[in-house]
């Protein structure tokens, strides 16, 4: 008998420590709380339950530069053309980060295209940069 009313007693003191850690859990909500500002206004307030009026993901739009990434339009450029560039402040890439900035007229020889990019080595400042310039902001030259 004493033996089974350790064992309830105990058992009433852990389910009553394990209520107040799942109440923390549920007054936390989501991750975002903390982020839009909900964070500490507490599960049970209407205040938190009220619609932002915005969904709760809302995919990228798609931009320019994301389009450059790949295109299916078909270059006239090829390996081996000599082109010049049209237009000021030309990037030339190299993954996502700019290597260096192309002035207008500047004239080089394409080693590669791969989607539009084209692959070479141009002098910008003096420097010999290696990287990708986009199909349309050059010209093939005469």
């Amino acid at each position: 008998m004493k033996r089974a009313l350790s064992l309830l007693l105990m058992g009433i003191i852990l389910a009553v420590l394990s209520s107040g850690w799942t109440t923390d859990g549920w007054a936390q909500r989501d991750v975002g709380a903390k982020a839009r500002g909900e964070f500490g206004t507490g599960f049970w307030n209407s205040k938190s339950r009220q619609s932002t009026g915005r969904a709760s993901y809302q995919p990228a739009q798609a931009s320019t530069e994301s389009y450059r990434r790949f295109s299916y339009q078909p270059t006239r450029i090829q390996a081996g053309d000599n082109v010049i560039v049209k237009g000021d402040g030309v990037k030339l890439m190299k993954g996502a980060n700019t290597v260096g900035v192309i002035g207008d007229g500047t004239k080089f020889k394409v080693t590669k295209v791969i989607d539009g990019w084209l692959g070479s080595s141009v002098e910008v400042e003096g420097r010999k940069l290696a990287g990708w310039v986009w199909h349309e902001s050059v010209a093939l030259a005469e």
